[in-house]
C-alpha cells in the first residue's frame, strides 16, 4: 500500500478572522508529515508495487481494540492516545487506523499548541475532523493545551477525534506530576492525559501472533524478511526503523567529532530544547563533549564536517540528524532521531546520559528566550535538579523577554522559595498582560497575605476570563464567607465548562442543602468523566438508597483508576474493562440552569 491515500491533510496557518480561508486540503504524500520513522531501504529488484518509503503494514494485536474505539466514537468524537517507546510503530499504527476507518475525514496537523487553541478558539469549520497530535507531550506543559480547550474541542456539536502518540516516560512524567508545579500547566496536562484521553499501549516487541503475521508478509516484502532475520528480542519495528544501525553509528563512531555533535543533539533534546536544533546550540554543546586532546586536533571546519557526517544516512533515509528548513536552502536546524534520545535515557553508559549543571546552564545561555520556556519545563520535571537555579534561570530568561506564562511560572517558583515580594511583582506583570494563570496565582498570594478584597478581585478577573481553577477558588472563598448562593453560581459556571472538580464541589454543596437528586446528577457527570471522588460519593449515595450492585460498580471503577492495593484483582488502571468502558460512556442529562 502506498502512503498516498484518500486521507486529506487539513493544514491551517491563519489566525482569527481568516481561519476559514486559511483552511486548505491536500493529499498526504510524505511519511515524515505523520512522524513515521524512515525504514530500511527497499532492494532495487523488489516488487515495484511496494511503497519505497514504507514496508507492508504488519497488523498489530491492538488494532481490533483501536478499530472498536473509533467505531464507538465516530459520532461523538474523543481523544485516542497511543503510548509506546520510540520506533514501536505508534505513528504507523495510528495512520493505518485513520486510513481504514476515517479516510474521508480531513486531518488537522498542527505543529504547536497555539495553533490548536487559535483554530478552535475562533469559528472552526463545521465538519468532522481528525486532529493529529504526534508526540503529544510537545502540546502540553507551559504554554500548552489547557483542559478547557480540549474539553471545548470534544464538546463540539460535530465529532472531532484527536489522535496522539507519546512515550511511556513522557506520559508518566506528565500524568504523575505534583500539583505544586508552577502555574496550572502540569495540572492541565495530567487531567488531559488521565481524564480525557483513552490510553492504548503499544508494546516495543512483537507478540508471537504479530511475528506470525510478519512472517506471512516476508515473502512479499524483503524488508520484513530482513528484519525478521536480524531482530533481537522480537523488536521488529525497531529493526525496520534502522534503530540498531543508528545506535551503532553513534556509539561506534568512526568520526569522534560527528559523534560529539550527535551527543550534543541528544543532550539538547533531553533538556527540552525544541526542534529544530540550531547550530548555535549544537556547536557549544559538542565542544563540551570533546576531550582536550580532540579539541587540540580539531580543524577550522571541524563542526561543519562533523555535522555533515552526523546527517549521513545509515540505511535508506534513516540518519542520526536530519536538517529542517522552512525556506528551501536555508537550514533552520536539525532533528535528532528519537531512537537515539530514547537509548540515552535507557542506557546509563551512553554519552550524555548524566547531564551536568554546567551543561544545563550553557544551554540556557545560548538558547532563545522562547526555547528557555521549554527547557524550564524539562528541568522542573527532573526532580533531582528542579530545586537548583536551573529552572529559575531558564524561566527568568523567558520571563524577562516578555513571555507571560514564564512570568507566572517565575512567580510560582519565587513564591515557593519564600520570595513573595518578587513573586508578586512577576504575577502582577503577567496578570496585567492578561495571563489568567497569573491572575489566579496572584489572587492566592494576596489571599495568603490577608488581602481578601483584592484577592477576590483577581479571582473574579481570572474566572471571567475562563479560568475554571480561579472559578473554583472564588467559589470556595465565597462559601467560606457564607455566600453559598454566589458560590453555587461560580461552581455552576465551572461545571458547565466541563471542570470535573467543580462538578464534584457543586454536587457536595447541593447535597449539604438536601437537593439530593440534582447533587446525584452532578456526581454522575463528574464520575462519567473519570473523577474518582465523584465515584466514591455515588458509591455512598447508592448504598444509602439500597442500590448495592450499583454502589459496587462505582467502587470498582474508582479502584480501577486509582489502582489501589486493596483492589489488586482489578485490571491495570490504564486499561478499562469492557464493563467499565460501557459504564464510562453512559449519558446523563444535566440541568442547564
Amino acid at each position: 500500500m502506498a502512503l498516498t491515500s484518500r486521507i486529506v491533510l487539513a493544514s491551517w496557518s491563519g489566525r482569527s478572522a481568516d481561519v476559514i480561508e486559511g483552511f486548505r486540503q491536500q493529499e498526504i504524500v510524505d511519511r515524515a508529515l505523520l512522524g513515521i520513522h524512515p525504514s530500511i531501504p527497499l532492494p532495487s529488484d523488489a516488487d515495484s508495487s511496494l511503497a519505497p518509503d514504507l514496508p507492508l503494514y504488519v497488523p498489530r494485536d491492538v488494532d481490533a481494540d483501536l478499530y472498536a474505539w473509533v467505531t464507538a466514537h465516530m459520532a461523538s468524537g474523543g481523544f485516542l492516545l497511543l503510548v509506546g517507546p520510540a520506533a514501536s510503530g505508534k505513528s504507523r499504527c495510528a495512520y493505518e487506523l485513520v486510513h481504514h476507518m476515517l479516510s474521508d475525514w480531513p486531518i488537522f496537523m498542527p505543529s504547536t499548541a497555539g495553533q490548536v487553541t487559535d483554530y478552535f478558539g475562533t469559528d472552526p469549520a463545521l465538519d468532522r475532523l481528525v486532529v493529529w497530535l504526534n508526540e503529544t507531550q510537545k502540546f502540553l506543559g507551559s504554554g500548552g493545551l489547557t483542559i478547557e480547550t480540549v474539553r471545548r474541542i470534544l464538546a463540539l456539536p460535530w465529532p472531532v477525534i484527536i489522535i496522539g502518540t507519546i512515550w511511556p516516560q513522557s506520559y508518566d512524567t506528565l500524568a504523575s506530576a505534583s500539583d505544586t508545579t508552577p502555574g496550572h500547566a502540569t495540572q492541565d496536562a495530567r487531567e488531559i492525559l488521565t481524564m480525557l484521553a483513552q490510553r492504548k499501549d503499544l508494546l516495543p516487541g512483537f507478540s508471537a501472533a504479530e511475528l506470525d503475521r510478519a512472517d506471512s508478509l516476508a515473502a512479499r516484502d524483503p524488508r520484513i524478511a530482513e528484519a525478521l532475520a536480524e531482530s533481537a528480542s522480537h523488536n521488529l519495528a525497531e529493526t525496520l526503523a534502522a534503530a540498531p544501525d543508528l545506535i551503532s553509528r553513534w556509539l561506534n563512531a568512526a568520526d569522534p567529532y560527528g559523534a560529539a555533535v550527535i551527543t550534543a543533539a541528544v543532550i539538547a533534546r533531553r533538556c527540552g530544547h525544541p526542534e529544530p536544533l540550531p547550530a548555535t546550540i549544537l556547536q557549544p554543546l559538542a565542544e563540551g563533549v570533546l576531550t582536550r586532546a580532540q579539541r587540540g586536533r580539531a580543524t577550522a571546519h571541524w563542526f561543519a564536517n562533523a555535522l555533515s557526517w552526523a546527517r549521513s544516512p545509515v540505511r535508506g533515509d534513516a540518519a542520526p540528524l536530519t536538517p529542517q528548513a522552512a525556506t528551501p536552502g536555508v537550514v533552520d536546524g536539525d532533528q535528532v532521531s528519537d531512537v537515539l534520545v530514547q537509548h540515552s535515557t535507557r542506557d546509563r553508559t551512553t554519552p550524555g546520559h548524566n547531564i551536568t549543571e554546567y551543561t544545563w546552564l550553557l544551554l540556557i545561555e545560548r538558547a532563545t528566550p522562547r526555547a528557555c520556556r521549554s527547557i524550564a519545563d524539562a528541568a522542573y520535571q527532573q526532580r533531582h535538579i528542579h530545586q537548583s537555579a536551573i529552572t529559575e534561570q531558564a524561566t527568568r530568561k523567558a520571563a524577562t523577554a516578555g513571555n507571560t506564562n514564564a512570568m507566572s511560572n517565575l512567580g510560582a517558583l519565587l513564591g515557593g522559595e519564600g520570595q513573595t515580594d518578587e513573586a508578586e511583582h512577576w504575577y502582577r506583570q503577567a496578570a496585567s498582560a492578561g495571563n489568567t494563570y497569573a491572575m489566579s496565582n496572584l489572587g492566592a498570594l494576596l489571599r495568603g497575605q490577608g488581602k481578601t478584597a483584592e484577592s477576590e478581585q483577581w479571582y473574579r478577573k481570572a474566572a471571567d476570563a475562563g479560568d475554571t481553577g480561579a472559578t473554583l477558588y472564588l467559589g470556595a472563598m465565597l462559601l467560606g464567607q457564607g455566600k453559598s448562593a454566589q458560590a453555587e453560581q461560580w461552581y455552576r459556571k465551572a461545571a458547565h465548562a466541563g471542570d470535573t472538580e467543580a462538578m464534584l464541589k457543586l454536587g457536595a454543596l447541593l447535597e449539604r442543602q438536601g437537593r439530593m437528586a440534582e447533587a446525584e446528577q452532578w456526581y454522575r457527570k463528574a464520575a462519567y468523566a473519570g473523577k474518582t471522588g465523584a465515584m466514591l460519593k455515588l458509591e455512598a449515595l447508592m448504598k444509602d438508597q439500597g442500590k448495592i450492585a450499583e454502589a459496587a460498580q462505582f467502587n470498582r471503577n474508582a479502584a480501577n483508576i486509582m489502582q489501589t492495593p486493596a483492589m489488586s484483582g482489578l485490571e491495570d488502571g490504564h486499561r478499562k474493562t469492557a464493563e467499565a468502558e460501557q459504564w464510562y460512556r453512559k449519558p446523563v442529562d444535566i440541568p442547564d440552569d
